[in-house]
């Protein structure tokens, strides 16, 4: 038989199947991992409880859904959208939990972060160099299993917490829809991680 590629079996087929193996099996390697690359995290994928700190200005969160970010095949961090109802609502208190698999230097975070809003138009050029200001001066560097969380509040103020710790906030009440839009828009580049975190 010469219907299964596994190693016998490629072994006794005749010359010309062995030929047609070896053009269909590196396609499919290669597409197993391409769709590594854009999976969401597993279900069983740990998931850190928010810090105490954060419960305590918003309880009642609970786990919406959580996405694996890699580059190149390199786990940079998982997120996590914590919500207070049943879906995601941009007026309810909400959170997003990231835990970092590698160093990731404040700049990559939020050039990248930045780089996203002007590509999803959200907000004008004035506004995101403000908050990119903002946001150099609280966003920290991430260590290998850190937890850097997140937090929008209903009064629309946007607080940021490392390992438990508050660094500081952002009381514009424009900033944090754009920052959320930026995981969250339908035009986000990254629509599996859109789709793993509103589980859609």
């Amino acid at each position: 038989m010469c219907d299964y590629p596994g190693r016998s079996a490629i072994t006794d087929c005749p010359a010309a199947a062995r030929l047609r193996w070896r053009h269909v099996l590196p396609s499919i390697w290669l597409a197993a991992a391409l769709s590594a690359l854009v999976a969401p995290a597993s279900a069983a994928t740990p998931v850190a409880a928010l810090p105490a700190s954060v419960v305590t200005l918003a309880p009642g969160l609970h786990r919406l859904g959580t996405a694996r970010h890699t580059v190149f095949g390199l786990h940079v961090f998982d997120a996590t959208l914590w919500v207070a109802g049943e879906q995601w609502s941009p007026t309810e208190a909400h959170a997003l939990d990231v835990e970092a698999s590698r160093n990731i230097p404040p700049s990559r975070l939020v050039n990248g972060v930045i780089d996203e809003m002007r590509d999803i138009r959200a907000a004008d050029e004035g506004q995101r160099s403000t908050w990119k200001q903002s946001l150099n001066r609280i966003v920290p560097t991430l260590s290998r299993g850190d937890q850097l969380v997140i937090l929008c509040l209903p009064n629309r103020q946007t607080v940021i917490f490392h390992n438990g710790a508050k660094t500081g906030s952002v009381d514009d009440p424009n900033f944090g829809s754009a920052l959320f839009r930026v995981w969250l828009d339908p035009m986000a580049s990254r629509q599996d991680i859109r789709g793993a975190l509103l589980q859609r």
